[in-house]
């Protein structure tokens, strides 16, 4: 779970997921490149004037397909694990 929250609340979401998937929650200020190859990738970031903030699409942008299995928002993620 990467992620980038310019006043805390992103950060709370991201702490939740990352808690849920037993994985750490790791702030994009923190680590802006993906230092490991990950299987699934939850990227995490509000929008700012309805577009993605900067600093979340650059690092979007930088992933290569050797680092990860699959990025996700979330949603998916998220209508599968709950019934319908």
């Amino acid at each position: 779970m990467r992620y980038f929250s310019k006043i805390g609340n992103t950060k709370k979401i991201a702490e939740a997921i990352a808690e849920g998937a037993g994985v750490p929650a790791v702030s994009l200020t923190d680590e802006p490149l993906l230092t490991e190859r990950a299987g699934v990738l939850f990227l995490g970031g509000a929008p700012y004037a309805n577009i993605m903030a900067p600093v979340l699409r650059t690092y979007a942008e930088r992933l290569s397909s050797e680092q990860m299995g699959n990025v996700t928002n979330g949603e998916e993620f998220f209508r599968q694990a709950r019934p319908i």
